[in-house]
């Protein structure tokens, strides 16, 4: 099985809007959402060091868009990047609005893109129940690698399977970093037409 790591961006923003039951079509996705990044010191005592928020989209057709801001003094600065997933073609970019780039990874889903069931939720991996930014999910453990005891890292992922979402992942890394993604304010419904889910005309496209 291959590994999730849960450390890239790139890749933890993929895996939060990855499927996890198989309904008959995408259920659609309106949220805000925040990444705050924290050091872990040798007497367990934590300094934040990064803190990012902004805005989570995603399409009845499976078409995602995540944005993400940097915040200082409590305020949001720059034009922020974004990680889109395209339902139609199966390709996720990295978008940067300052330098008007967009860099396409070399992983493409088989489109167009649906819901597929989740095979890893076995009761190994399962810790629990919570209710999470109004949202029921259950807990799984957190992995450094493949699914294995000796891959667990302090923490939890909480994922709500009805609506094919991941709501929050608290996990600690190489006994440094404690990452904290989660979404909030979600509502179930299609996002307003302004949401753009295609790359910006003029953006420059790169390959992985």
């Amino acid at each position: 099985m291959k590994p999730i790591l849960w450390l890239a961006p790139f890749l933890v923003a993929s895996f939060l809007a990855l499927p996890i039951s198989s309904p008959a079509q995408w259920i659609p996705i309106v949220a805000k959402q925040r990444k705050l990044v924290y050091q872990v010191n040798p007497d367990a005592s934590e300094v934040l060091v990064s803190e990012r928020r902004g805005t989570f989209f995603r399409t009845s057709s499976g078409s995602v868009i995540r944005t993400l801001f940097n915040v200082k003094g409590g305020q949001t600065q720059g034009k922020g990047s974004s990680i889109l997933i395209d339902a139609q073609s199966g390709k996720t970019f990295s978008l940067n609005h300052k330098r008007r780039s967009a860099q396409v990874s070399s992983y493409v889903r088989q489109p167009p893109l649906l819901p597929t069931p989740r095979g890893d939720l076995s009761d190994d991996r399962v810790t629990g129940s919570d209710t999470i930014n109004g949202v029921e999910c259950i807990a799984l453990k957190c992995y450094e690698g493949g699914f294995d005891d000796d891959n667990v890292v302090p923490g939890k992922v909480w994922i709500n399977v009805a609506h094919d979402l991941v709501v929050k992942s608290d996990c600690v890394w190489f006994s440094t970093r404690r990452s904290v993604t989660e979404l909030y304010d979600i509502e179930f419904r299609e996002p307003d037409a302004s949401v753009n889910f295609s790359v910006p005309e003029g953006y420059t496209v790169r390959s992985q």
